[in-house]
C-alpha cells in the first residue's frame, strides 16, 4: 500500500455520472440527511475501477496531484449519420447533463481515503465532454511537480506514441477516441502559458515543442 505510484488511469463503464444532491427524511422531530442510492453505487464503482488500476496503492500524503477526465456521453439513435460523424471527431460535444464539475465532483469525493488521503491534494483538475459510442469516463490521475517543470520532453514523446499506437489500431472507437484525445493533450503543451516565447525563455522545450508541432500538421 506504501509503495509510491507516478499516475493511474482507469476507466469508469457506463454513461457518465453526476454527483446528486444529499436527500432528507423527517422522523418525528428529527430530519436524517443522506446520499441517494444512485450516487453511492456509482460511487463503489469509481472505487473499484481505481483499485483495479492502481493494485492496492495510493498516492502519498502531501503529494501534489493532477486529475483529469473525459466523459464520453452515449450518441442519440435519433442522430444523423452525418451528425454522428461529427461527434465521433469530437467536433460535436455534448452539452446536455450531466454537468462538468458535477462529473468532478463525485469522482474526486469517491477517491478520498482510497487514492489519496483527501481530495484536498489536487491542486489541478479539468473535466471534458465528448460523445462516443462506448459510454463512459476515463481518468488519469497524476503526480506533478512545480510550474513548468511537469512538462518534459518524456511527457510529450509519450503523447507522440500514444496517438500514433491508436491511430495505427484499426480505428476501433475506443481506439479513435484515444486518438483524438491524443491530439487534444498535444494542442493544448503546445498552447500552454508556458510555452509562450518558449525558444528565449526556455530554449529546453524546443525540441520536444516542435515534435508536437509535427504530429499536428500529420494529424489534421
Amino acid at each position: 500500500m506504501d509503495e509510491e505510484i507516478k499516475q493511474v488511469q482507469f476507466s469508469i463503464p457506463g454513461h457518465p455520472f453526476g454527483k446528486q444532491r444529499p436527500k432528507f427524511s423527517r422522523t418525528g422531530q428529527y430530519v436524517k440527511t443522506y446520499t441517494p442510492e444512485e450516487t453511492v453505487i456509482y460511487e463503489n464503482l469509481v472505487k473499484l475501477m481505481f483499485r483495479e488500476a492502481a493494485k492496492g496503492r495510493m498516492f502519498k500524503d502531501g503529494e501534489m496531484l493532477d486529475v483529469r477526465i473525459i466523459a464520453y456521453y452515449e450518441i442519440p439513435k435519433s442522430t444523423s449519420r452525418k451528425k454522428r460523424k461529427l461527434m465521433l471527431e469530437h467536433k460535436i460535444r455534448p452539452t446536455k447533463k450531466p454537468d462538468w464539475d458535477n462529473i468532478g465532483k463525485i469522482v474526486c469525493d469517491s477517491l478520498n481515503k482510497v487514492a489519496y488521503h483527501d481530495d484536498s491534494a489536487v491542486v489541478d483538475a479539468q473535466v471534458r465532454k465528448f460523445y462516443s459510442e462506448q459510454p463512459r469516463v476515463d481518468v488519469t490521475i497524476r503526480q506533478i511537480g512545480g510550474g513548468a517543470e511537469t512538462v518534459t520532453e518524456e511527457n510529450a514523446i509519450e503523447v507522440v506514441l500514444f496517438a500514433k499506437q491508436y491511430m495505427r489500431s484499426g480505428y476501433d472507437q475506443k481506439g479513435l477516441d484515444m486518438a483524438v484525445a491524443s491530439l487534444e493533450i498535444c494542442r493544448e503543451l503546445k498552447e500552454a502559458g508556458y510555452c509562450h516565447n518558449y525558444q528565449q525563455e526556455r530554449p529546453d522545450l524546443a525540441a520536444w515543442i516542435d515534435k508536437i508541432n509535427k504530429l499536428i500538421k500529420r494529424l489534421d
